[in-house]
């Protein structure tokens, strides 16, 4: 919950790391589908979180395509995180 309401209020959303990683390429590589779960949910302007696993998954480092990957078979497995709602 704690890491929630930081994502929701105060964390600054478009930071980096020294890898120009982001919030959703930082999420995947420790294994916080939860967290994006709740990004792709809160739809943030500032977190394109489909279109950064994306590009992160076509990555050169093995470690990087696989967390992308797991990921996204994570939140789009049917019963998984992204629901849709007709």
């Amino acid at each position: 919950m704690t890491l929630r309401c930081n994502a929701h209020f105060a964390a600054n959303k478009r930071a980096t790391n020294t890898l120009n990683q982001g919030v959703a390429e930082i999420c995947c590589l420790e294994g916080h589908t939860e967290l994006l779960e709740h990004f792709v949910k809160q739809d943030y302007e500032e977190v394109p979180v489909w279109k950064n696993i994306l590009k992160f998954i076509s990555s050169s480092s093995e470690e990087e395509a696989a967390a992308a990957g797991h990921c996204l078979s994570v939140l789009t497995k049917p019963g998984g995180y992204c629901k849709r709602s007709n």
